[in-house]
């Protein structure tokens, strides 16, 4: 792997952050246009409710004066009748919500794990690459520390060619094969 490569690793990875990042901002915008719409849908709920509940108030008063005037047992037929259409009115928009917010909360769980998994991604590609980077340095590094010895050698003139073959050096009166 040449510097090349290496460069447009880095680039890629640089990019592949940047994706992450930008992923990370999307969900979590999402997360908030749902608390949002949960908010709303509570607040609607509530209104529902007490819309429900003031009517159910209003349909009493006017059955109760009814009652009084005709029979107390058809009055309290129909305050069961109103009580029971309201409950079943709350009943109904709670559970709605209550599905809304177990729905949010999936979304919500898989966000997370899908941000965890690919920071994850990320973290052992830029892991792999600094591995690379570090080898690919440490290689350098000795091969030009032989290259300077060998360098310094030509330049006294100690170098030849080894009859077994190779490149053989001349130190303290003796010829030494090079090891490389």
């Amino acid at each position: 792997m040449d510097r090349t490569d290496v460069e447009e690793l880095a680039v890629k990875l640089g990019m592949l952050a940047a994706g992450l990042k930008d992923l990370g901002e999307r969900l979590t915008r999402q997360t908030e246009r749902a608390q949002t719409e949960l908010a709303r849908t509570a607040n609607a709920l509530a209104s529902t409710a007490e819309a429900s509940a003031r009517q159910a108030t209003t349909d009493l008063m006017s059955h109760a004066g009814k009652a009084i005037l005709s029979s107390t047992q058809a009055a309290t037929a129909d305050l069961e009748h109103v009580l029971v259409g309201a409950s079943s009115t709350v009943t109904r928009l709670s559970t709605g919500l209550e599905e809304k917010i177990h729905a949010l909360k999936r979304l919500h769980a898989l966000s997370v794990w899908k941000a965890l998994f690919a920071t994850g991604g990320a973290l052992l590609a830029i892991a792999a690459a600094t591995c690379t980077i570090g080898w690919s340095t440490y290689t350098y590094r000795e091969d030009t520390a032989w290259a300077g010895e060998l360098h310094e050698a030509r330049i006294r003139g100690s170098l030849r060619p080894c009859p077994e073959g190779g490149v053989c050096v001349y130190v303290n009166k003796r010829w030494h094969r090079l090891a490389r």
